[in-house]
C-alpha cells in the first residue's frame, strides 16, 4: 500500500520541494479528483517539517476555524486560543507562535469551506495580504472539487488570483507508472488490471496479485461490503446534491457516445444534457472527443465516453444489477452479464495503453487521438470509417495511422491494406503529407516493416512490455 502512494510523484515532491527552499511565505494551490492522492502526496512532502496539517469538513466557516485553531495549538504545545474572527485570528495565533521560523500549513479539502461559505476566498486574500505576507510560512491550500478548486483559487476572477506561487493539479497514474507498481505480473495482466480498475491509486491498491482478474472484479468491486462495492455511486454522492441524473448519464454512455442517444437513453432532455456533461468532464469522469483532424470549437461531430475505467465498468455491468449484487449474487451476475463482454473491456484499456505508447515513441506528434468519419458507398448507405489511433506532426507533416488488436497471431498486412483503404478518407494535408503506420496486438502471424512504400511499426505484447518498463 505504501509502494503505491508515491509511484510517479516525484515531480510533485521536486515541485513542492523547490517552493520550500525559497525564503519567505508562499502560497500553493494543489487540486485532483478524489481518490487520486492528495493527500498522501501532501503527508509525505510535510515529513520531517514543521506542520500543521488540518482536514476540512462542511460544519461551516466558524466551527472548522475553531478546530483548525486546537489543532495548530496542539503543534506548538499550547492552549488553543480564542477565536473570535474566524480565519483571520487563528492565522494571527499561528504567526505569533511560528515567528519567522519556517513551517508547511496545509488546509485539505478547502473547496469543502467555500461551499459553506462563498466568502471564504476573500477571508483568505486578507489572510495572504495583511497577515502572512512577511512569514516563513508555506500555505497548501488542497481539493478535490476541480470545478470549484479553479474558479475560487486559481482563475482571474478568484480574489486569491495572482497571489500564489504555484500550483499543481495531481492527475492519476500513467500506464508506465501502473506496471512499477505490478512489477511481478506480466503486462497482459496489468493491462486487465487497467482495463478494471483504472489509474487512480485508491482504486488500484484494492487489487489482489494473488487472484486472477476475474477474482479480483467479483471479490473487490461485485462483493457487497467489499472495498470499490458502489465506490462510484459514493463519489457521485460526495459531488452532487441530486446524483441520481449523473448516474443515469453514466449508465447510458456505455452504450451510447452521442448527445441526443446518451439524453433519450438517460431520460434527460438533450438541450440539458450539456450541464450535466461539463460537470461530469470537470470531475474527469467523462472525456469530450472529436475526429481528431478537426477541432473540437467548430465540429459538431462530438462523442462523449466514460473516461474513468472503473466507474465505466461499474455503470455498464453492475448498477444496473444491483439487486443481484445486494443479494450476494455477484457469480450469477458475472457468468451472465459480465463474462463475454471482458473482451471488449480489455480492448477498450487496451487502445489507451497503445496511445500511450505512441505518445512515448514518437514525440514530435502534438496531437494524437481517434479519428471517425461517415461516408456513403455506391448504394447510397451510410458507412462508418474510424482509427483506433492517429498521429499528427503539424511541423513534418507526417501522419501515423494505427489500429489495436486485442488479439493473438494478427496478419499485419492484412491490418496495413484496411489501414491503406481508410487513409484516403482521413481530411488532413492529402496533397503533401508522409504515412506510415503501427499495428499493436498480443501477437502477430505476420509482421512487416513496409506496406506500399509506407513505415510500418508492429508492437505485441513482449514490445509493449519493454517500452513501458524500460523506455
Amino acid at each position: 500500500m505504501e509502494k503505491i502512494k508515491f509511484i510517479n510523484r516525484e515531480r510533485e515532491l521536486e515541485f513542492l520541494e523547490n517552493l520550500w527552499k525559497k525564503g519567505g511565505f508562499k502560497l500553493v494551490i494543489i487540486f485532483g479528483r478524489r481518490r487520486v492522492g492528495k493527500t498522501e502526496l501532501i503527508k509525505k512532502f510535510q515529513e520531517n517539517k514543521k506542520h500543521i496539517y488540518y482536514l476540512c469538513d462542511k460544519s461551516g466557516t466558524e466551527k472548522n476555524a475553531a478546530k483548525f485553531a486546537r489543532v495548530a495549538s496542539s503543534v506548538f504545545q499550547d492552549t488553543p486560543p480564542a477565536i473570535e474572527h474566524g480565519f483571520e485570528d487563528a492565522f494571527s495565533y499561528i504567526k505569533k507562535r511560528a515567528g519567522k521560523e519556517k513551517m508547511v500549513v496545509v488546509l485539505d479539502e478547502f473547496a469543502y469551506l467555500i461551499e459553506k461559505d462563498s466568502a471564504i476566498p476573500s477571508v483568505f486574500q486578507k489572510i495572504v495580504d495583511e497577515i502572512l505576507r512577511d512569514t516563513g510560512i508555506m500555505l497548501i491550500l488542497c481539493g478535490s472539487s476541480m470545478g470549484m478548486m479553479y474558479e475560487h483559487t486559481i482563475s482571474a476572477r478568484s480574489p486569491l488570483y495572482g497571489r500564489k506561487k504555484g500550483f499543481w493539479e495531481v492527475k492519476p497514474f500513467s500506464f508506465r507508472s501502473i506496471c512499477k507498481f505490478f512489477s511481478s505480473l506480466e503486462i497482459e495482466e496489468i493491462i486487465k488490471i487497467f482495463s478494471i480498475f483504472g489509474n487512480i491509486p485508491a482504486y488500484l491498491k484494492e487489487v489482489d496479485e494473488k487472484l486472477s482478474v476475474e477474482e479480483n472484479i467479483k471479490e473487490k468491486i461485485m462483493r457487497k461490503g467489499s472495498p470499490l462495492y458502489r465506490e462510484p455511486e459514493v463519489l457521485l454522492l460526495e459531488e452532487f446534491r441530486e446524483p441520481g441524473p449523473y448516474q443515469n448519464i453514466l449508465e447510458a454512455m456505455g452504450e451510447e457516445a452521442t448527445i441526443s442517444k446518451i439524453a433519450n437513453k438517460a431520460g434527460i432532455e438533450a438541450k440539458d444534457l450539456p450541464k450535466y456533461l461539463k460537470k461530469l468532464i470537470q470531475l474527469s469522469l467523462v472525456k469530450k472527443e472529436c475526429p481528431i483532424t478537426e477541432k473540437k470549437t467548430k465540429t459538431k461531430k462530438s462523442l462523449y465516453f466514460v473516461s474513468d475505467n472503473l466507474f465505466f465498468f461499474w455503470f455498464k455491468f453492475c448498477s444496473r444489477n444491483l439487486s443481484f449484487l445486494e443479494e450476494g449474487k455477484e457469480d450469477f451476475v458475472f457468468e451472465n452479464y459480465i463474462k463475454n463482454n471482458l473482451s471488449h473491456v480489455f480492448s477498450r484499456g487496451f487502445e489507451e495503453v497503445c496511445k500511450e505508447i505512441v505518445h512515448t515513441l514518437f514525440p514530435g506528434f502534438g496531437k494524437i487521438g481517434r479519428w471517425w468519419c461517415y461516408r456513403r458507398d455506391k448504394s447510397g448507405k451510410r458507412i462508418r470509417e474510424e482509427i483506433d489511433i492517429v498521429a499528427l506532426n503539424e511541423k513534418t507533416k507526417e501522419i501515423l495511422l494505427a489500429e489495436c488488436k486485442w488479439q493473438e497471431r494478427v496478419n499485419a498486412k492484412k491490418i496495413c491494406k484496411e489501414l491503406a483503404e481508410k487513409s484516403r478518407y482521413v481530411q488532413w494535408h492529402n496533397d503533401k503529407r508522409k504515412e506510415s503506420f503501427a499495428i499493436f496486438a498480443k501477437s502477430f502471424s505476420k509482421r512487416i516493416n513496409e506496406f506500399e512504400g509506407k513505415k510500418v511499426f508492429c508492437f505485441d505484447l513482449k514490445d509493449m512490455e519493454k517500452i513501458v518498463k524500460f523506455k
